[in-house]
């Protein structure tokens, strides 16, 4: 289907769609259709860096505009199909050239009360554009994200996760953080805002966010004017534990 041009007419009905049963089949239909990112790759138009014209500009837009929704279903699946659109790295670049990340943030700093999966899936978002300060060498990448208060928003996250529950979004957000935190100036920053919450999660029940802290603790260590810092605050057993991981290992 994608072969044959089915994602631009369906982009454009997300654009355009008021009837409520109409945005829903088209929002679950264009989540299936791009579980995959070659889906997405395929249905971008070359040269690479303009998919405006198949309707991905109008597309994100519209999800970040119905991460707001009254409608719990609209708002999971707006904020699902934003996470797999901005695997693609063109669409990232088209999300930066919309002014749309204040919005994304705002949505997540506004929800006091989250459907998890909506909450994991705008972490996601989040860590996909961050990809770009390694993937596409882009210095701003991460900088943006920071400008806009993402440290803080991503570990005051952390700190309302304490129930086993939230362990889904526990991870998104550590992941979010270790992404940010392969840029030495965020590592500093995440370092000077507090470490304590991270640091707390080397004692999850869960190994995987046990695994996620250290990754951020790691990443914050690798920066030379941060070991001071964390060698005064962490145990000497976690320490040497720590300086064993490898600082670029990725799941």
């Amino acid at each position: 289907l994608v072969h044959m041009g089915a994602l631009p007419p369906l982009l454009c009905l997300l654009s355009f769609a008021s009837d409520e049963m109409v945005l829903r089949c088209v929002l679950e239909a264009l989540v299936h259709f791009t579980l995959r990112g070659a889906a997405v790759a395929l249905g971008i138009p070359r040269p690479a860096l303009e998919p405006q014209r198949a309707g991905f500009p109008e597309a994100l837009r519209r999800c970040v505009s119905l991460l707001g929704s009254s409608d719990a279903a609209h708002a999971s699946l707006a904020a699902q199909l934003l996470d797999q659109l901005l695997e693609a790295p063109e669409l990232r670049h088209q999300f930066r050239l919309l002014c749309v990340l204040p919005c994304l943030l705002s949505r997540i700093r506004a929800a006091a009360e989250w459907p998890e999966a909506k909450a994991v899936h705008m972490l996601r978002c989040c860590q996909k554009l961050a990809r770009d300060h390694v993937e596409s060498r882009l210095p701003v990448a991460v900088y943006e994200l920071r400008e806009h208060g993402l440290v803080g928003l991503v570990l005051g996250v952390l700190e309302r996760c304490g129930d086993p529950g939230c362990a889904e979004l526990a991870a998104a957000a550590l992941d979010t953080l270790a992404q940010m935190c392969m840029d030495d100036d965020c590592a500093t920053a995440l370092r000077q805002q507090g470490l304590g919450v991270v640091a707390g999660l080397l004692f999850a029940p869960s190994v995987a966010l046990r695994c996620g802290a250290a990754r951020v603790l790691r990443f914050v260590f690798a920066v030379e004017r941060n070991r001071r810092s964390l060698r005064e605050a962490l145990p000497a057993p976690v320490l040497e534990a720590l300086l064993e991981i490898g600082s670029y290992a990725w799941p």
